[in-house]
């Protein structure tokens, strides 16, 4: 909403006409779809969902290092 109300302000759009805002838009979409598909082919995830999982793991990792440590001690002879 405030992009429709500031956007042509904000984005410096104002001296372009719906062709140019159209063409600007295509761009920016296809750097976009550039950048995810070569950040896809090197890694499984996005960047925003290695960041949700490190955020989400990082309380149980202490638990589950010492329930494996645990572990290990007991297959220990």
């Amino acid at each position: 909403m405030a992009l429709h109300r500031y956007g042509e302000w904000a984005l410096r759009l104002g001296p372009l006409n719906s062709v140019g805002t159209i063409v600007a838009w295509a761009g920016i979409s296809a750097l976009l779809m550039l950048a995810a598909y070569l950040w896809l082919r090197r890694f499984r995830q996005g960047p925003f969902e290695l960041v949700w999982r490190a955020a989400v793991d990082a309380p149980f990792r202490h638990v589950d290092r010492a329930r494996e440590r645990r572990r290990r001690e007991k297959e220990a002879p």
